[in-house]
């Protein structure tokens, strides 16, 4: 097997765990500290965070 074929065996790997990922999150049971009373508890501080996206945009070095 290349090593190309290779890399793309990893990739799809890595890609269908994430999918696993994905389903599991929105399948599973919610966090224990979800309250649908309280909006408070919808959005954890980490989602909500402010960070910088520039290291992903395009042309950043």
């Amino acid at each position: 097997m290349t090593r190309t074929a290779q890399r793309l065996i990893g990739l799809d790997a890595a890609r269908g765990l994430a999918v696993l990922g994905m389903i599991a999150a929105h399948l599973g049971p919610p966090h224990a500290d979800l309250d649908l009373g309280d909006p408070s508890t919808w959005l954890s501080s980490s989602t909500v965070a402010p960070r910088s996206s520039s290291p992903c945009a395009p042309g950043s070095r």
